[in-house]
């Protein structure tokens, strides 16, 4: 799987990674690409192995083979809902099954109350070092550990048990269930009487085998995310950035455009791994670091879409050709704009999106013509190109609509330019 792994990553970057896998994996507010994580993958598909196994109407030969296995344990169907001994039990199973239980304990015992998972077969109740089970006291119905305790946390007396059945040989049994350590970690956690057949999850309960492929993965997958990367604290910091503030960061290319190009490009100045001239003298892969446009300071991403006064120019241009066609939304003109967008507050203004989409347009242009000279001109150009295309789109798709609503108050002005 490793293997698999790792050639799916080259594939992406082709070479080393330049972002953190365990970012990758994330969503998109997140800073991640939605990759799949195979690891997560194979603990999704060990969990529904148990759920087929526990769905009745699923009915296969591989059922009997697993419960062969589990035989000289105990029964299955009750081991599945306790805190089993994995070491104990492993004893009995091939390396399959034994990822099979560790992944389902994993998911159930994280997905219920203290109290609700069943006394027999638990590791925390051995006699002689082994799990136990007592299928009489399991009968008249001590199952789970908040059987055995009223609401207010006081043991049930053992002759209520007897009046139910239970013999009386089975009273020192009892003592050691209902011992002081079982009646403190109880009395610390909320009373669980739900079913053991469900779980819960995003605050509801459902019956184990409704749980779906996407609520699996995306449990097993809160385990491996990563905290924020030091890249996004530092923007945080520089550019004042709240948490709101980055998730939209992350967002807003894919809500601006559908160019996989400018998605793309606004992914690697995020994560500073756009080869600009300053990275790529770091790796010997250019003799100079200086700027391709000014010829005199390094060039960085900062430098080359902010600080460079040729790509100035070019802004200043583009913000006096904005304000003078749209006066609905007069945007802030500084580098923390430029680099990642508007902020989250303004995505409600007419021509947000668009605005948004222009500039990531202009820093393409900009560093697909920095070998050559950049002007407004090849600017406007570029956005009549991409106005053209997506009225193409438009049309096509019967959203002819859309289109005017994005680009109708600068679709003349573009058109008498470039007729």
């Amino acid at each position: 799987m490793k293997r698999i792994e790792s050639c799916l990553y080259k594939f992406i970057w082709k070479g080393n990674d330049k972002v953190k896998r365990n970012t990758l994996i994330q969503d998109y507010k997140n800073g991640g690409l939605k990759m799949l994580d195979l690891e997560t993958a194979e603990k999704k598909q060990c969990v529904k192995w148990i759920q087929r196994f526990l769905e009745p109407k699923v009915i296969s030969p591989w059922k009997m083979v697993l419960k062969e296995y589990i035989k000289p344990y105990g029964d299955l169907n009750l081991i599945l809902f306790s805190n089993f001994d994995e070491k104990e039990m492993s004893i009995y199973l091939p390396s399959f099954y034994q990822n099979m239980f560790h992944h389902w304990k994993d998911f159930y015992a994280s997905n219920n109350a203290y109290g609700k998972e069943l006394l027999w077969f638990n590791k925390e109740f051995k006699i002689k070092g082994k799990c136990v089970y007592e299928k009489e006291m399991y009968n008249i119905g001590i199952k789970t550990l908040s059987d055995l305790y009223t609401e207010d946390g006081e043991a049930i007396p053992f002759n209520n048990w007897v009046e139910k059945g239970l013999n009386q040989n089975k009273y020192f049994r009892w003592r050691a269930l209902v011992s002081c350590t079982w009646s403190k970690r109880l009395k610390a956690h909320e009373q669980a009487k739900s079913n053991q057949n469900t779980v819960t999850i995003n605050g509801k309960e459902i019956e184990i085998t409704e749980v779906g492929q996407r609520d699996l993965y995306d449990f097993f997958l809160k385990s491996k995310l990563d905290k924020t990367s030091p890249i996004i604290e530092k923007y945080k910091t520089e550019y004042n950035l709240n948490n709101d503030d980055v998730e939209y960061l992350f967002l807003l290319p894919r809500k601006c455009t559908i160019d996989s190009k400018l998605k793309e490009l606004q992914y690697k100045i995020i994560y500073k791994y756009l080869p600009t001239n300053k990275k790529l003298f770091q790796y010997n892969l250019k003799e100079s670091n200086t700027c391709d446009l000014c010829h005199f300071l390094p060039e960085s991403v900062k430098h080359l879409f902010w600080e460079c006064n040729y790509s100035k120019t070019v802004w200043i241009q583009f913000y006096d050709w904005w304000n003078s066609i749209n006066k609905s939304y007069t945007p802030q003109f500084d580098e923390r704009v430029i680099l990642f967008g508007t902020r989250k507050e303004n995505q409600g203004t007419e021509g947000i999106l668009l605005f948004n989409h222009l500039l990531l347009l202009i820093k393409k242009y900009i560093l697909n013509h920095k070998m050559h000279q950049i002007n407004f001109h090849g600017v406007l150009r570029k956005i009549h190109e991409t106005m053209k295309i997506e009225k193409q789109i438009g049309n096509k798709n019967n959203q002819i609509e859309r289109y005017l609503e994005k680009w109708g108050k600068f679709q003349k002005v573009l058109n008498d330019m470039f007729p």
